[in-house]
């Protein structure tokens, strides 16, 4: 190759398939001899020293990235007292040759080092982060990860193809997406100027120019930032969190805590936990607060979640209005993370208005559930709203299971032009876990939902069909698109022709917006009454 430029252009015209991804640290060599059919890229997050690749020796340090040949042991040797941190990403390579019309698709083992400078770590971080999460959960899951995959390394070719230098200004941006990373390891100015590539005390002066607090000042921050929501929701002791969230001692945490809040952190959970101004930034977190019988003190209030228009003492936040949200005052944020998003920016900006509990996406409903009522120190609330619900699944399922045997039953969700089946989260979490009706093998590999066609619900061939809303806005306009697409399907003869329709089993859940669908303590339960309604009639 003439230059890196044909390089990465060479290297866009391939196909990826992502096969594993390891994540290792370690103070020690690490001698890895490839599979003939696997090609690696190593990430490097931290830690100095040289590659052996094939007899030729590279200098390699923190924020690079390496694609490595596929049939060439690869040594790694550290410099002294160096650890390395490192994602390990396999996978394979393919070249279509479509000459002559006849199409193919071959393996491409590479056979040359390409070394890749990283300009976003956090971002590629995140990305790998995602992708091993999905890998082995499903088919799409799979499917998901190698699309995550293919996005990840055109952002790598692309930045570092491009040669475009970095500006201070994103080198120190790239430090605090790193603290925001770390910040429970041990840092110091020394280590993120050299993450910058600056000399400390010109470092240390831009960071303050640029980001109004000193290194130092901006990681204590964080740090106070993570214990505060640790506190708030876990019974933990300040030396425990102390420690997890990066401080030498409890001594120490305490004196920068008081520094930072006015309060000591056992005087903080508690002015926290005794107020009132408790806001709810999610409709699923809003249900665990009626199941509880609370109002939270503000919250979004529309259509879509008709049960909040009932909130008679609640704030309406108007669709996550910052502007609102910051009028309130609150003295605590209730959230939960994005799907596929890193919202890091997004808490940091909540952060500044209030203390902000996150509550994790893939967290299941009733830990979110004890969660809040921890924070509400409702928690003898919680354990028997839970109790009673169990008893009430189990009485429900009894009954249901003479009525439907061993029918198989999908849910069908109906939006503007669009069906979706939900999975095994969300509504399907009743359905499926609670009340124990057979789901179609198809579904078990959908973990929330899946857009589909009348073809692919006849592949699935389901013996009875619940049908409710998909991506309902709350609108009398939606209302309508739906009505009218319903009625659409019923005069479509494939439609007609799904087992369930032949035999009358199809059971209507669609006129209350997402009462019934969200993922929430509080629609669950009525969910329960409303199967054993629609089901047993």
């Amino acid at each position: 190759m003439n230059n890196r430029t044909d390089v990465f252009d060479k290297l866009a015209t391939y196909l990826y398939k992502l096969n594993d991804i390891k994540h290792v640290t370690s103070n020690r060599m690490i001698v890895s001899k490839n599979n003939h059919a696997l090609q690696t890229l190593l990430i490097i997050l931290d830690g100095k020293g040289n590659m052996v690749v094939g007899g030729k020796t590279l200098a390699f340090h923190r924020r690079q990235a390496f694609v490595l040949p596929s049939e060439l042991s690869v040594q790694i040797r550290l410099d002294e007292k160096s650890l390395i941190d490192c994602f390990i990403v396999q996978f394979h390579v393919f070249n279509i040759n479509d000459k002559k019309e006849r199409e193919s698709i071959k393996p491409v083992f590479l056979n040359w080092p390409v070394e890749i400078e990283i300009s976003n770590v956090s971002l590629i971080i995140n990305m790998v982060k995602e992708m091993k999460h999905k890998l082995g959960k499903s088919s799409f899951n799979e499917m998901k990860a190698n699309i995550l995959f293919q996005e990840m390394l055109v952002t790598l070719f692309v930045n570092d193809s491009s040669g475009k230098k970095e500006s201070t200004s994103d080198r120190i941006a790239l430090t605090k997406d790193y603290i925001e990373q770390n910040y429970s390891t041990v840092l110091s100015r020394k280590s993120l100027a050299e993450i910058a590539g600056m000399n400390i005390d010109y470092y240390s002066r831009l960071f303050k120019q640029q980001v109004g607090k000193t290194p130092v000042e901006y990681l204590t921050e964080v740090r106070i930032r993570h214990a505060k929501n640790t506190l708030i929701t876990s019974n933990e002791t300040s030396r425990s969190i102390a420690q997890k969230v990066g401080f030498k001692d409890e001594f120490y945490f305490s004196r920068k805590f008081k520094a930072e809040t006015g309060f000591s952190p056992s005087v903080y959970v508690k002015k926290t936990k005794e107020s009132n101004k408790v806001v709810s930034l999610k409709h699923l977190l809003t249900g665990h607060f009626i199941a509880l019988n609370v109002d939270p003190f503000a919250a979004i209030i529309n259509d879509v979640y008709p049960v909040t228009k009932k909130l008679q003492h609640t704030i309406d936040l108007e669709e996550s209005n910052l502007d609102t949200l910051m009028r309130t005052k609150p003295d605590l944020i209730i959230t939960r993370e994005e799907r596929d998003c890193d919202d890091a920016e997004e808490q940091k900006i909540l952060s500044q208005i209030a203390p902000t509990i996150s509550l994790p996406f893939y967290g299941d409903w009733k830990s979110h559930f004890k969660k809040i009522a921890s924070v509400l120190e409702r928690e003898n609330e919680a354990d028997l709203w839970l109790e009673q619900y169990e008893i009430k699944a189990q009485k429900i399922e009894r009954k249901l299971e003479g009525k439907v045997g061993m029918d198989s039953i999908i849910i069908v969700g109906v939006g503007k032009g669009k069906l979706c089946v939900y999975g095994q989260r969300n509504i399907g979490t009743v359905i499926y876990d609670d009340l124990l009706l057979r789901a179609p093998k198809a579904i078990e590999e959908i973990p929330h939902y899946q857009e589909v066609s009348i073809d692919d619900l006849h592949r699935i061939n389901a013996d009875r069909m619940i049908i409710t809303t998909y991506k309902h806005n709350g609108t009398k306009v939606m209302n309508q698109m739906i009505q009218q697409e319903i009625h659409r399907l019923f005069q479509n003869v494939k439609w007609n022709e799904l087992k369930a329709v032949r035999n009358n089993q199809v059971y209507p859940l669609y006129g209350n917006q997402h009462l019934y669908t969200c993922y929430t303590s509080f629609s669950h339960n009525l969910l329960l009454d409303k199967v054993n309604q629609l089901i047993l009639s």
